[in-house]
């Protein structure tokens, strides 16, 4: 984003107290770029909850401050309203109460006046507004690129042929890779590759009886934290294959929900629940629900 520019505008109200000298002071900035939707502001802080956000139509604010003390706008602008520019500041001039504007005292009235009608009693003080202008160049910002979100999985899992209860219950192990490449609103949106093999429990008192099963699938993802966890959902097209004791391939869709609870800073444990529907070949058709319980690497 190119440089924003400031004018600090103060306008003498009144003298509040002994020390205390109030009046309106009015910041307005300008347009630097024209796909700025939003702007955000803030006095003396920049602490989160106290925003006050407005969209790009809104170039000036103005509030009644103390004007004997310094006190500093902070401006942050954004394209989404969601992630937000290194904060712009420009601080108000400091003004002492013997700095406000001189009054003007009419004498008081003789024994003969000869002062016109409209004219105040002696008695009445006539005090004027002072306009101030401070000009600033703020340093040139730039909106935050985005950060993707990449995770390598690595985990066990369990899969059974649903309603079917004849075929194999069967565990296995599944890897997954996990990248975000963009954000739209609260989500997260990419792409999530998985691939799983699995063994039926035949393996450990009937080799022979043993049958493979595997998958290798691809899914769009849209995923938002809560709290220290990350929840997806995911879908997309799906293969199956079976191995020993039975060779096939089929050919589907998958959907997942997941849920990834972030521990530490790079690891993280996670769970997921998979439905993987295969509909090709049709005289094969299969229902397999898969349960994943996995560590998380983040990069």
């Amino acid at each position: 984003m190119k440089k924003l520019l400031f004018i600090a505008i103060l306008l003498f109200v009144s003298v509040v107290g002994l020390f205390a000298l109030d009046g309106i002071v009015t910041w307005t900035w300008y347009e630097n770029d024209p796909d700025v939707e939003f702007y955000r502001y803030q006095v003396d802080g920049e602490e989160d909850g106290r925003w006050i956000v407005v969209d790009r139509n809104v170039n000036e604010v103005s509030l009644t401050l103390d004007v004997s003390v310094l006190h500093t706008l902070y401006l942050q602008q954004s394209y989404d309203g969601v992630i937000w520019s290194p904060s712009s500041a420009t601080d108000s001039e400091i003004y002492t109460e013997a700095e406000e504007p001189e009054s003007e005292e009419i004498p008081e009235e003789t024994a003969e006046p000869e002062v016109p009608a409209e004219q105040p009693a002696a008695d009445e003080e006539v005090a004027a507004a002072t306009v101030i202008e401070d000009e600033i160049d703020v340093p040139t910002v730039e909106v935050e690129e985005y950060k993707p979100l990449v995770y390598l999985d690595l985990g066990i899992g369990y899969m059974d042929s649903i309603p079917d209860s004849a075929n194999p219950k069967t565990i296995g192990f599944n890897a997954s890779y996990f990248r975000t490449f963009f954000k739209a609103g609260i989500f997260d949106i990419g792409v999530k590759g998985n691939v799983g093999i699995y063994t039926s429990k035949h393996l450990f008192y009937k080799p022979s009886q043993t049958q493979l099963q595997a998958y290798l699938n691809a899914q769009a993802i849209a995923t938002t934290a809560v709290g220290n966890c990350d929840v997806w959902g995911a879908i997309g097209p799906d293969m199956g294959f079976t191995f020993i004791n039975g060779n096939s391939v089929k050919a589907g869709m998958a959907i997942e929900i997941g849920l990834r609870y972030h521990r530490y800073k790079n690891f993280s444990i996670g769970f997921a629940v998979s439905d993987h529907y295969y509909l090709v070949p049709t005289t094969g058709m299969a229902n397999r629900l898969e349960l994943r319980a996995f560590l998380s690497r983040a990069f």
